[in-house]
């Protein structure tokens, strides 16, 4: 295919226009990110959010507590059925200290197991968290800290984890889409 004359001569023009266009895109995404806090060392877990809101703020959500409230009682109780309604139907990320697992992406049923076998192999002292430390972010996000602590059977150690959950909501319901033991 050949270029007439006259598109010839009109190429670097468009290009020059092509060029001024993506220029003016980036000058408007780069002007729209101006109000994007990005993530620091003491941000929230998992995500950077615009403002973290606690629950009892006005965005209050009875499910969220529900739910909370069940994975507190999984981890006193050491209940895997309970604690598996309380992850989400699509692949869970976990990192956890406490179990032999790479930390990746699983299932609900993988995670049954992981959770059955951390159970076994463990005896929790105590699951504590404060209300403030449950937060739902702008985009719909729930963010929930909390400490645990376990004795390793068939040895004297206890050891305080500091777990990070991550909730969205699934089907109406806020199940756990992401969990992970972090230093404090």
């Amino acid at each position: 295919m050949s270029l007439g004359l006259w598109q010839m001569r009109r190429l670097p023009q468009r290009a020059r226009l092509a060029r001024q266009n993506q220029i003016v895109l980036l000058a408007v995404v780069m002007s729209s990110l101006s109000g994007i806090s990005f993530a620091q060392e003491n941000d929230p877990p998992f995500y950077a959010v615009k403002r973290l809101v606690p629950s009892s703020g006005g965005k209050s959500d009875d499910g969220l507590q529900q739910t909370i409230h069940d994975v507190r009682l999984s981890f006193l109780e050491q209940e895997t059925e309970r604690l598996e309604k309380c992850f989400a139907g699509k692949k869970v990320f976990i990192s956890l200290r406490s179990k032999e697992t790479e930390a990746g992406y699983y299932t609900r049923s993988q995670l049954h197991f992981i959770f059955d076998k951390v159970f076994r192999d463990l005896q929790t002292v105590s699951f504590n968290h404060a209300p403030p430390d449950v937060t739902i972010s702008q985009d719909g996000r729930a963010f929930f800290r909390s400490e645990w602590t376990y004795k390793v059977l068939g040895s004297d150690t206890v050891v305080t984890e500091h777990l990070h959950f991550s909730f969205e909501k699934e089907n109406g319901d806020w199940r756990i889409f992401e969990l992970k033991s972090v230093s404090k």
